[in-house]
């Protein structure tokens, strides 16, 4: 199995592209720059990401300086996918049904349209959480790294990149995040939930107190800022809290998707 040395974490987030570039010492990823790109709102795709040739434009001079095959890993805004939960219809499904069952749904779904769909899904208790992605938005991605004679490796969502790099921190399974997108505040639920984020009202007096409409409980998790956390807003800024790193971090506020892309397998650091 070839074990890559160099590699790009890409998200994409409010109508910019966040770049994490990292090189492998010593059986570690060690962060060696970060780069943010705004996306021309001129450039339109169907289906798909307006302005992935600014990406490539970007990594160029990164990529001349490199020999061999780099890995690419990109994840993406929910906005760009689709998230269901089905209920399975008994609770012992066997492992070898459920893609049939999901394939029969999406087709009852989106008649005519499914087999534009890829997906991947996790079992949650008794149901199924379904990503779905439109094929047009994947190609995009494999002609970026094709262009820049990398490896597309992942191709995974925000939420789920979040999580790569709070456990690289230490941060416990069943902890929300509180993280920094673009201009926003959003949040997303811990692995012991369904798959669930949302944008953050900055003029709420609590944020814990929205959370738990969306089944937060403090008596069972903690809320996670992954930035410092003076850039809450005040009222937020006793209810959550920094994760613990015995060190000081070299990600900057707003790359955690970034670098969690690069993280993705990792143990804790």
């Amino acid at each position: 199995m070839r074990i890559a040395s160099r590699m790009a974490g890409i998200s994409l987030q409010d109508g910019e592209i966040r770049i994490a570039l990292a090189r492998r010492i010593r059986r570690r990823w060690c962060f060696e720059d970060f780069i943010t790109l705004t996306l021309p709102e001129t450039e339109s795709a169907e289906n798909g990401v307006s302005g992935l040739s600014a990406v490539a434009a970007a990594l160029a001079p990164w990529r001349r300086r490199i020999r061999g095959r780099p890995d690419c890993r990109a994840a993406l805004p929910v906005s760009l996918c689709l998230q269901q939960q089905i209920r399975l219809p008994e609770s012992r499904v066997a492992q070898s049904a459920v893609v049939p069952l999901i394939d029969t749904w999406l087709a009852r779904t989106f008649p005519g349209r499914h087999q534009d769909l890829i997906y991947d899904y996790r079992r949650f208790s008794g149901d199924i959480i379904l990503t779905a992605l439109h094929r047009t938005v994947r190609d995009q991605w494999l002609s970026l790294a094709a262009e820049l004679r990398a490896d597309l490796t992942v191709l995974s969502i925000i939420p789920c990149a979040l999580r790569c790099f709070a456990r690289t921190r230490g941060v416990a399974a069943q902890d929300w995040l509180v993280f920094r997108q673009g201009n926003s505040l959003c949040w997303t639920a811990g692995e012991t939930q369904p798959v669930l984020s949302g944008r953050a009202d900055l003029t709420l007096p609590s944020l814990l107190t929205e959370l738990k409409t969306q089944g937060f409980d403090e008596s069972q998790a903690a809320l996670r800022c992954l930035h410092d956390t003076a850039l809450l807003p005040q009222a937020w800024q006793r209810e959550c809290r920094r994760y613990r790193n015995a060190e000081a971090d070299d990600v900057p506020p707003g790359y955690a998707a970034a670098a969690g892309m690069v993280l993705c397998g990792e143990e804790r650091l």
